[in-house]
């Protein structure tokens, strides 16, 4: 046998990297308004139907953060996707408000 039969290859294959969760920047600051008297029972169901359709896990939809920006992009007249671009700090006070509001507990 001649040496070049007697070599053995060895092919790697690389696993993909986890698919990261994609970093979204604002491209301009605007206010986030939230009027939470436009919104109908009608904006709800609709809100929650979206939500479930992006997190089919969802299960109270009053705590779940999807649900939360759905509303408040409904209420404040934005693209759910403009609340989500939101910064951390400024995203958790417009999920917390909305959730005050879908509780009954607004102040």
């Amino acid at each position: 046998m001649s040496e070049e039969m007697n070599k053995v290859e060895t092919v790697v294959e690389s696993t993909p990297v986890a698919e990261e969760v994609p970093i979204v920047e604002p491209v301009a600051k605007k206010a986030i308004k939230l009027n939470f008297d436009n919104v109908t029972g009608y904006t709800l169901i609709r809100c929650e139907k979206a939500a479930k359709k992006e997190d089919p896990n969802i299960s109270v939809p009053s705590i779940s953060l999807t649900y939360q920006a759905h509303v408040a992009a409904a209420a404040a007249g934005v693209k759910v996707d403009d609340i989500y671009a939101l910064p951390g700090k400024e995203f958790t006070k417009v999920c917390l408000d909305t959730q005050n509001f879908l509780l009954g507990s607004e102040k």
